[in-house]
């Protein structure tokens, strides 16, 4: 009990039992001297002070060094039993190579030139520390890689690539109509329009007749993004299949089989653009796979 009650103490600067500690509330003392709380006396319980538990030799908390210089020395004993083992068993005796050597033992065995100068050594603890990460990992946290110009250098598959979308784009265009045929089906476009666009908000598709014939006149370019070319073509074989069947302007020189016109569109958009999903995931490619569904 005189060890127990010697490693212990009361805290300083306490105003509250352990028992109103743990309820987090201050107790009151009747006065300046009392050993008993105004609570625990209207309880009848046991005041006891907060105490806490002083610091022994045989506590102290060892360092790192301290540590490993103290498992090193086992592992000394642990290899002088076994060498003791070997010699009386007789056994062949461990090479010394496979068994660890002190370092302050290896640093001492070497000469002033064999060991890492200051320089040498700040150079070594740079290029590991972390602000010199090795380059393999911190490609793993390159997003620029993962981006369609994340590689700034032309490789032979981004060449194939940009061939593909020209390829695909010149197949797009080869089915749109010609813009004097453009001025007659446009004609009939706002009323199916303007109810897409209240139904389905988009960011990417032409929302007037204006705007299909301005997009019209833009994607000509041989370089025209496919999606964009694929969009306006839905645009295109919707309003003739909205049209009237009386109407006799539907029937224009470059379509004469509207049927067909609208089978040969939906069969090359699904081939060029919904079928290929890195144009298909793009914002604008979802809204023409959207576009597509409703053909």
């Amino acid at each position: 009990m005189a060890q127990e009650s010697s490693t212990k103490s009361v805290r300083k600067g306490t105003t509250s039992c352990i028992e109103y500690r743990h309820r987090k509330i201050r107790c009151i003392w009747p006065s300046e001297g009392a050993e008993t709380c105004q609570s625990c006396l209207a309880r009848g319980r046991k005041c006891e002070m907060q105490v806490q538990m002083m610091s022994t030799s045989d506590a102290v908390t060892l360092t790192s060094r301290a540590r490993i210089q103290h498992l090193e020395s086992d592992v000394s004993s642990l290899w002088t039993v076994v060498r003791n083992l070997e010699t009386k068993l007789g056994c062949v005796p461990t090479e010394a190579a496979t068994r660890p050597q002190p370092q302050p033992q290896m640093e001492n065995a070497r000469g002033p030139q064999d060991k890492l100068s200051d320089d040498d050594a700040d150079s070594h603890a740079s290029d590991l520390s972390p602000t010199n990460p090795p380059t393999h990992l911190l490609q793993l946290f390159d997003n620029g890689l993962l981006g369609s110009d994340g590689n700034a250098s032309a490789t032979p598959s981004r060449h194939a690539a940009s061939l593909h979308k020209a390829q695909g784009s010149s197949a797009l265009r080869g089915l749109m109509p010609s813009r004097e045929n453009m001025l007659t089906i446009t004609a009939h476009a706002s009323s199916w329009l303007s109810l897409y666009f209240a139904l389905f908000p988009v960011i990417n598709l032409p929302r007037t007749s204006d705007e299909m014939l301005s997009q019209y006149d833009k994607l000509q370019d041989p370089n025209a993004d496919p999606v964009a070319v694929a969009a306006l073509l839905l645009s295109v074989a919707i309003t003739v299949q909205q049209a009237p069947d009386d109407n006799a302007d539907r029937a224009a020189t470059s379509i004469k089989d509207a049927s067909s016109f609208i089978k040969d569109v939906s069969d090359c958009v699904e081939r060029i653009v919904v079928s290929d999903d890195a144009l298909a995931g793009t914002l604008e490619g979802i809204e023409t796979t959207l576009l597509f569904l409703r053909l």
